[in-house]
């Protein structure tokens, strides 16, 4: 009988139910898509497995920054928990550690960001704010600004009370982080400046919305109004669709074999919006992994991902299901 094909290519995080058990290791890149050990930067282990309502799969796992092999002395990253298959989508009661075992915060996240309050602290220990993240209901609505609700400083001077007062902090690399907090929403200028007082960024906001921002990078400016941008295809999803419809080929031996699945294709968007290290980070076959990387590289033409209004290189991936029906 003559076998009917298809395809699908989906641009965006591909949920499904894995079927991993207690004490399974599974391998993460920094953007917590799953890759093999080789190209992996966090490595997590499953504690203990679930279900929800939908009898789907609920892992509880203990990720751990990866340098070398996975081993007990590892630092700890995060604990939480997750359904998704090809990503590390954290879901559920959530902590992140430092690198020695303290806790840097904590909350719920929901849809792979945090929802309701979260307790930050500081490398001794120290508490450091509590912060309210609005909930959405749909991950393609505009999240609602976060909201500080305490704020103290290294010292334990407690500098917004209620959502009110002066937030400044000292961060990691000495910079300094200033600006004013009303109604628990930041208002006005605020400032991050470099230990030798040269500004890193300059930000405008109202009720807590970013309506404008400057930052300066080695001599230059940039301006912006969203501090962080995906890489985008210029022609959008549907020229993405376009692309694969108009050059995919099913492989000859794979279709012959009956061979099918789901070839995720990792590449990086360039600062210029070009696709580099374009490669199979989860395979099926020699064959569909080739062609699904052979297509993918025909989509040129990107607007480069952003931070801070500065272009950046920016790490992506497309899953390219192959189907015989």
């Amino acid at each position: 009988m003559k076998k009917n094909l298809s395809f699908i290519a989906i641009l965006c995080m591909y949920a499904g139910i894995a079927q991993y058990q207690i004490g399974d290791t599974l391998y993460y890149a920094k953007n917590y898509q799953k890759v093999a050990i080789e190209d992996a930067n966090f490595f997590a282990i499953v504690d203990s497995v679930s279900t929800d309502e939908d009898q789907k799969n609920i892992y509880t796992m203990d990720v751990y920054a990866l340098d070398g092999k996975p081993t007990p002395l590892a630092p700890r990253e995060m604990r939480t928990q997750s359904k998704a298959k090809y990503y590390l989508s954290p879901m559920g009661h959530t902590t992140y550690f430092y690198k020695d075992g303290k806790k840097e915060r904590e909350g719920i996240m929901q849809r792979g960001n945090p929802a309701g309050v979260w307790y930050y602290w500081y490398e001794s220990g120290q508490l450091k704010s509590l912060k309210d993240h609005p909930e959405t209901k749909d991950v393609l609505e505009d999240r609602a600004p976060e909201m500080i609700l305490d704020f103290w400083d290294e010292k334990g001077e407690q500098l917004i009370t209620e959502g009110n007062g002066l937030y400044r902090e000292l961060t990691k690399d000495t910079a300094i982080i200033e600006g004013r907090v009303e109604n628990k929403l930041k208002v006005g200028t605020w400032t991050k400046t470099s230990s030798d007082g040269n500004l890193f960024y300059k930000e405008n906001y109202e009720e807590g919305k970013l309506v404008s921002g400057e930052s300066w990078h080695e001599g230059t400016q940039y301006n912006y109004t969203t501090r962080f941008e995906k890489p985008k295809f210029n022609q959008g999803q549907a020229g993405i669709r376009k692309v694969i419809i108009e050059n995919f080929k099913y492989p000859r031996k794979s279709l012959r074999l009956g061979i099918q699945g789901t070839v995720l294709v990792g590449f990086k968007v360039d600062k210029e919006g070009k696709l580099t290290d374009i490669r199979a980070v989860k395979s099926v076959s020699k064959d569909c992994d080739a062609e699904a990387v052979r297509v993918v590289s025909l989509m040129e033409n990107w607007t480069p991902g952003k931070i801070y209004g500065r272009p950046v290189i920016t790490k992506f991936a497309i899953p390219i299901k192959f189907v015989l029906q």
